[in-house]
């Protein structure tokens, strides 16, 4: 995710003004990516496949193409005088932007970083990107209404699980605890007596707001399968100063109630060449990481959605106290040098720069007892567009191995090794409804949260 200011303005969707943390530290420190990390690592560690600790793949393996992704983008248009619609050319470009980085060739379209220094060549992911197609929708109150009538039971179960993991723990009857119990039962009992629009608008809007967004949007527009790349361009009035936000890859192969919420949600403001007046909504210019529109927002959240964090994100914080400094290297990849806090707030906390002017602190080490400097230019950094370039072999190692885990395959045709039969408690399956398949995938989630 990349977020700047506090303040979420959801006003199209009816939602009131929800707080996000300022920390960008914070932002990873949640259960859907500790669930993401676990699920991953206990994967990679039964695969054996490959050389983890020097990371050794020959050169024919590198030129290989792991998968050429199909992009489809959804453009809601809240208001058309604000600039909400956008050509195909500038999605074309976007897509254009996503190969010249992902194939590790120096942009075509930027070639100068923040200094006026040439940018230089990256590594080649193997990933490759095709347009393959744009809807337009009017942001509406009308297509509001509709995305929550599709919206089935097990979605809403999902996203409750979701704002609230601490259900499964009670439900399941992990603490050993009747009256722990019988709480979880009467909020599961009210929330399934709310309407659905009282459910998704009034109730979890307020905690988990980008999940219902994904959820509502998805319903009605994500295609393709797992390996698909559904981005939709939202309005500022919509996602005010968050730049945009990406699901992580093991979610899609949970079942339905988490596939249609799959993809990228991405801020109009954020697309390359993006000019707007400093009254509009979708006006960025303010933000370090918008200042030339350069488009590496979505290359960054495209990272999420292949299972990437940010080099200073931790995982269990701030429950534990620790930082990026702690725990690995903060993302769980070894050649990230280790990061205590992002290059954001190293550029105005520590350097003393505005919001808006370029940041691209190279030198920084918040982490002095650690090797490495801060990689500032990393494209999963918080540094500003003119500075990322790069990512590492280990993030390129994950990026294969996420894929070939969760991405490379159809629903259903993992093999998650649990008999779910087993681990869906009849006590929870009373309160959860019949929906086995997709239910029985949601209890699995909530076990391995914790």
């Amino acid at each position: 995710m990349k977020l700047y200011a506090p303040a979420l303005h959801l006003a199209s969707l009816a939602f009131s003004q929800t707080t996000a943390s300022p920390n960008p530290t914070a932002i990873s420190s949640n259960d859907l990516a500790q669930k993401s990390n676990r699920d991953f690592m206990s994967w990679k560690h039964g695969r054996r496949a490959e050389d983890e600790a020097g990371m050794v793949q020959d050169e024919a393996t590198k030129a290989t193409v792991t998968a050429t992704i199909d992009v489809h983008y959804h453009i809601f248009i809240g208001n058309s005088t604000d600039g909400d619609d956008v050509d195909d050319e500038i999605l074309e470009k976007q897509t254009d932007i996503l190969n010249e980085v992902y194939s590790g060739k120096a942009s075509t379209f930027y070639p100068s970083d923040c200094d006026g220094e040439p940018i230089p060549d990256g590594t080649d992911t193997s990933f490759r990107f095709r347009f393959a197609g744009v809807t337009r929708n009017e942001d509406s109150v009308e297509g509001l209404q509709k995305g929550i009538e599709g919206v089935t039971d097990d979605e809403a179960l999902a996203l409750l699980m979701d704002a609230d993991p601490s259900l499964f723990k009670q439900m399941m009857g992990l603490h050993g605890n009747q009256a722990l119990f019988d709480e979880a039962v009467m909020k599961v009992e009210a929330f399934k007596n709310m309407s659905r629009q009282e459910q998704l608008l009034n109730f979890l809007g307020q905690s988990i707001p980008f999940r219902v967004l994904f959820t509502l949007y998805g319903r009605t527009q994500r295609v393709g399968d797992c390996s698909t790349l559904n981005v939709w361009v939202v309005s500022g009035s919509t996602l005010g100063s968050t730049f945009g936000v990406a699901t992580r890859p093991h979610w899609c192969q949970e079942g339905d109630a988490y596939k249609s919420a799959d993809g990228v949600l991405l801020h109009r403001g954020a697309l390359p060449d993006s000019n707007f007046p400093e009254a509009s909504p979708n006006d960025l210019s303010n933000f370090a990481y918008d200042v030339e529109s350069r488009g590496d927002t979505l290359v960054h959240e495209v990272g999420h959605w292949l299972n990437l964090e940010h080099p200073d994100a931790v995982m269990d914080s701030p429950s534990t106290g620790r930082t990026g400094c702690d725990f690995l290297t903060g993302d769980f990849v070894i050649d990230t040098p280790a990061s205590g806090l992002s290059s954001a707030l190293y550029c105005t906390a520590f350097l003393g720069l505005e919001a808006n002017a370029p940041c691209c602190p190279k030198g920084a080490d918040t982490c002095p007892h650690r090797l490495g400097e801060d990689p500032v230019t990393n494209f999963m950094s918080y540094s500003s567009d003119c500075c990322t370039n790069s990512f590492t072999d280990g993030q390129i190692l994950r990026m294969k191995h996420s894929w070939e885990a969760y991405r490379g395959i159809s629903v259903g045709e993992k093999d998650a090794g649990v008999d779910v039969n087993v681990m869906a408690s009849p006590s929870a399956a009373m309160y959860f409804g019949t929906g086995v398949g997709s239910i029985a995938m949601i209890v699995l989630s909530g076990l391995r949260l914790f």
